[in-house]
């Protein structure tokens, strides 16, 4: 499961367990509403992942597609957090080589608070940051 949330030019998608490929489209399709939302055209993300499994091959493809029309739709930088994660240096690998494939500025975090304060200090800060 997951959530998607506007707060200024921040989009803070938390994402609960397993992300396959039907995953993977259901997100991009909310994300899709939610970037047309947004008061920017330049953007940044904050995923929270807890309890994250592995990406399947067919759902890592997916993310790139789905990165590369962020980032064609304005998405500038990316903050990941990882919390709860038990293959977190193969699940950093996967999410590294997607970002880097699509040139993404990216970075990763354990805690929200560093992940919004970082995005911040790039040019993209949120209310949340400070709590």
């Amino acid at each position: 499961t997951y959530t998607i949330k506007s707060v200024g030019k921040v989009l803070i998608v938390e994402v609960h367990g397993p992300f396959n490929e039907e995953a993977v489209k259901a997100y991009q399709r909310d994300l899709i509403s939610a970037v047309e939302n947004l008061p920017s055209t330049s953007w940044a993300l904050c995923g929270i992942f807890r309890n994250e499994g592995l990406l399947t091959p067919e759902a890592e493809a997916k993310l790139l597609e789905a990165t590369r029309w962020r980032k064609k739709n304005g998405m500038r930088i990316v903050a990941n957090v990882f919390k709860d994660i038990q293959e977190l240096t193969i699940l950093k690998d996967q999410m590294g080589r997607i970002y880097n494939t699509a040139d993404i500025h990216h970075n990763f975090f354990s805690r929200t608070r560093d992940a919004l304060t970082w995005l911040a200090e790039k040019g993209y800060p949120s209310c949340a940051a400070s709590h």
